[in-house]
């Protein structure tokens, strides 16, 4: 008989009560199909914080580095159905760009199953051209799999 070790996510040992990662339950990674990995933890210090990593597709960064990330996420406190969970974070890039972006949107349930379907900015003041200074674009990330 062959023995197996079990494997729990970190956050089902901590709050002794687990949900699939899923829009109700934000924690864990996601990726997107252009390369990024999210990594989302809860903040022990806020109840709706996050905290975290983000990394770019390989190739973007020199060192192919985790970028510390922090936000935060909506909790339905009103007696309504909840179509989603909203979420925001942000992350400071290297400290020699001394560039910012930030990520708004929405954990969302289709069929296909949850999505962060998020829009992004970029600030760069470090930009070579100032139509480079201020990005924006839009980002969608799913579970990873396991």
């Amino acid at each position: 008989m062959k023995y197996g070790l079990l494997s729990i996510p970190l956050s089902c040992m901590i709050s002794l009560t687990c949900h699939a990662q899923g829009c109700d339950n934000l924690f864990g990674t996601w990726t997107s199909g252009s390369g990024s990995t999210l990594i989302l933890q809860t903040d022990p210090t806020d109840n709706n914080g996050l905290l975290g990593s983000f990394k770019s597709p390989d190739g973007l960064f020199p060192d192919n580095v985790a970028f510390p990330l922090y936000g935060s996420f909506g909790t339905n406190t009103f007696d309504l159905p909840s179509k989603g969970t909203a979420i925001s974070f942000r992350v400071n890039w290297t400290k020699e760009e001394g560039s910012i972006s930030s990520w708004t949107g929405a954990c969302l349930t289709t069929s296909k199953g949850p999505k962060l379907d998020l829009l992004w900015h970029q600030a760069n003041p470090a930009a070579t051209k100032s139509i480079f200074h201020i990005n924006s674009g839009s980002s969608i990330f799913y579970p990873a799999p396991e």
